[in-house]
């Protein structure tokens, strides 16, 4: 393994080639894999939050296009509920490969052969890997929502697809001549539906007969946002030390050659394997901003107008 770059020596451009010995190098190679893996790993998690924030536009969107429309159109409700159900299902598909990653246990005539732990591969902690089974044993214990998300993913992979039903509505509610109107829109699954496919029987039993599909998917995504926040805690000191590899021997290189002009490239057998510069695990970074913590969005209250208190500032 060696690196390349370019440095101006009297004015001209000096091209050079270092060999890196087998430890640096081994070391160089472990750390790309770490970052890669963590980069992906943002990547995914991203597209599941991108893909839930999706289904609920289109359910917000969906309620308010419906305000004050007494008109019943078969074919637009089609359309919505084939929309939601593909935004549901790919949600849902999405997690299911997120879960797999998490934490899995290959069994074979009920015995564990195998665990897939995300947070072990990268830490190669047997530690990590326990805490994260604890947390999701806990999860799974805990969270009925959580659970029935699981069945509902299931379900719509080997089943049927969870939107079947949708209820909408609005009321007058103007009292004392100040005019109020509550309108709502809202996609329920009985609970005879999930039975007929092999949902779990114990666990239906501490839902109503009808279930509310958005405040499960609430649910089930704040969870796996849970998962993610402890792959985070668990994961940083190891991503860290892979970022620190990559900028000592950026530092050191600069130190002992000069400034590098055009960055510094990692070479195998004359074939550029990556950058020293972590410019493109910045991305991972930015994903860690945008989605900075777990939101429980069926406790969060959404408000477009000014309060009473703002209005007088």
């Amino acid at each position: 393994m060696e690196i390349k770059f370019c440095i101006y020596e009297n004015g001209k451009p000096s091209f050079k080639n270092i060999d890196l010995d087998d430890e640096h190098g081994k070391k160089l190679k472990n750390s790309q894999e770490i970052l890669s893996k963590i980069l992906k790993w943002e990547e995914l998690y991203d597209q599941i939050l991108e893909s839930n924030l999706a289904f609920k536009t289109e359910l917000y969107s969906t309620a308010l296009s419906r305000i004050g429309n007494a008109r019943v159109d078969y074919i637009a409700n089609h359309e919505t509920r084939s929309k939601l159900n593909r935004l549901v299902f790919n949600t849902l598909n999405l997690s299911k490969l997120y879960l797999d990653k998490h934490y899995y246990e290959h069994k074979k005539d009920k015995e564990i052969t195998k665990i897939k732990c995300f947070a072990m591969e990268v830490t190669c902690n047997n530690e990590v890997e326990n805490e994260i089974k604890i947390n999701r044993e806990s999860i799974y214990k805990n969270s009925d929502g959580y659970r029935l998300g699981c069945e509902l993913r299931r379900i719509a992979q080997h089943s049927t697809l969870p939107v079947k039903n949708m209820n909408s509505g609005f009321t007058n509610n103007t009292q004392d001549k100040r005019p109020e109107i509550n309108s709502h829109f809202n996609l329920p699954i009985q609970k005879q539906q999930l039975l007929d496919c092999g949902a779990n029987i114990s666990l239906l039993k501490k839902f109503n007969e009808s279930i509310d599909l958005h405040e499960v998917m609430d649910e089930y995504i704040f969870r796996i946002s849970e998962m993610h926040e402890l792959n985070r805690k668990l994961t940083k000191e190891t991503v860290e030390d892979a970022k620190s590899v990559f900028n000592k021997l950026y530092k050191d290189t600069e130190l002992k050659y000069g400034k590098v002009e055009f960055g510094i490239d990692v070479y195998h057998n004359e074939e550029r394997l990556f950058s020293l510069e972590l410019d493109w695990f910045n991305v991972a970074d930015y994903l860690q901003g945008k989605h900075a913590y777990p939101i429980n969005h069926r406790i969060t209250h959404h408000n477009t107008y000014f309060t009473e208190q703002q209005k007088t500032r």
